[in-house]
């Protein structure tokens, strides 16, 4: 009995040993296992958990900071430019351009796609430009820019030209001057508005921008044949209005620019007038100005040489020193304000002639007097006499005598009484 009880006793013992050898050797393998786990790191120190959130938020905040600085550096490369249109670069074989990544890979080739079946069809010759900022320019100025520096649609002048600015959030259509009526604001406002805007409200950008340059080409293959009709053709109509558009500017935004302009034009034929007149008619020589008064007399005619002696006119006289037989005389001024010296003659046409008046008769209150003109010209001896009345003076009271005034002032005038105290 003795010997079975120890027995189970040692067997209870070495059951025992066995089971915590068992529980001891499973629990050190899960130890191992858990330590092992990240996920058990995060559920057991909160320090840890927490600190990895942050570098997964400073992570990140990192990103969206080095995605601001590119956009900061792109507007500042564009605005510390004088000519920010000059930093869109013109591909020979693309007709897109889109600096700020705004079109995937398959709608900047469906745009181009379009672009090459409008060419073809519609004979429209199109870009498509979209920037992250314009600089301190206008949006519509810049898209001008880059529309006349790109020389879009020259010489057919079939071009068009939409640019997307995203800073500014601005759309603009920019077309070649023969066909702008049909691809004007009213034409723009409502595609933006009704395709455009939706999409881009809903964040499909790249999808707005295809969808706009279809609507470009429906509008241009319904046109397409209006715009070819017309008493010019499209290339001599751009020109002309574009002259037209030129001239209209000048005046309307930089008049001074006109105004200098024609002062230059006019200094130039009075130039060329001048330098016309100094060569001889003759041996289309250059002749030399004359000032002695003898020569003067032997070259100018009469009329002319009193005119210049009586300072009425001043001549500038001419004679080939070539051929001694081509002379020019030419009127510089002439003086008007002389009324009575250098009037004109009826005759001769000279302003020779001298006007001298003198009294006949003089008026009476009863009579009329008499005035006499004598125009008299030197040049062709011919003189004129007018006889010109002098009306007497009009009488308002014919009853009164020249001392009536006296006697009113007489029966007027009261004595007054004046008390002196002494």
């Amino acid at each position: 009995m003795l010997r079975r009880v120890i027995g189970v006793s040692n067997l209870q013992s070495s059951s025992l040993l066995l089971s915590s050898a068992t529980a001891l050797a499973t629990s050190a393998r899960c130890a191992g296992v858990d330590l092992l786990s990240p996920i058990s790191k995060l559920g057991q120190s909160s320090d840890l958990a927490q600190s990895i959130k942050d570098g997964r938020a400073r992570n990140n905040k990192d990103i969206v900071a080095t995605f601001e600085t590119i956009e900061n550096i792109d507007k500042v490369h564009y605005r510390s430019s004088s000519r920010p249109w000059d930093l869109v670069p013109k591909y020979a074989k693309r007709r897109v351009s889109d600096m700020c990544g705004m079109l995937n890979s398959a709608d900047r080739m469906e745009i181009e796609q379009t672009i090459d079946k409008m060419q073809s069809i519609c004979d429209v010759d199109m870009y498509v430009v979209i920037v992250p900022t314009v600089g301190y320019m206008s949006s519509r100025a810049f898209a001008n820019s880059i529309f006349h520096d790109w020389a879009i649609g020259e010489p057919k002048g079939n071009g068009l030209l939409l640019v997307i600015a995203q800073q500014e959030a601005t759309v603009h259509l920019v077309p070649s001057l023969a066909i702008e009526e049909y691809f004007d604001t009213q034409f723009l406002d409502p595609v933006v508005k009704t395709i455009f805007q939706p999409l881009i409200r809903e964040g499909k950008a790249s999808y707005a921008t295809v969808q706009l340059v279809y609507a470009i080409a429906r509008q241009a293959h319904e046109v397409r044949d209006m715009w070819k009709k017309g008493f010019l053709p499209v290339p001599y109509r751009n020109k002309v209005r574009f002259g037209v558009k030129a001239v209209n500017y000048g005046f309307t935004h930089v008049p001074y620019l006109v105004v200098g302009s024609l002062f230059m034009v006019f200094c130039t034929v009075a130039l060329i007038q001048q330098v016309l007149d100094t060569m001889c008619p003759k041996c289309n020589s250059f002749m030399n100005r004359v000032e002695d008064l003898e020569l003067r007399k032997k070259i100018m005619t009469s009329g002319q040489f009193l005119e210049h002696q009586n300072e009425c006119a001043y001549y500038r006289v001419w004679k080939c020193a070539k051929c001694h037989e081509g002379t020019n005389v030419v009127l510089i001024s002439r003086d008007l304000h002389q009324s009575s010296k250098c009037l004109q003659c009826m005759d001769c046409n000279y302003y020779t002639c001298n006007l001298t008046s003198s009294v006949e008769k003089l008026p009476t209150k009863h009579e009329d007097g008499l005035k006499k003109l004598l125009y008299e010209c030197h040049n062709c001896r011919i003189g004129r006499e007018i006889m010109l009345p002098l009306f007497r003076p009009m009488d308002a009271k014919p009853n009164e005598q020249w001392y009536s005034f006296l006697v009113d002032q007489s029966q007027s005038h009261k004595k007054a009484q004046v008390d002196l105290k002494l």
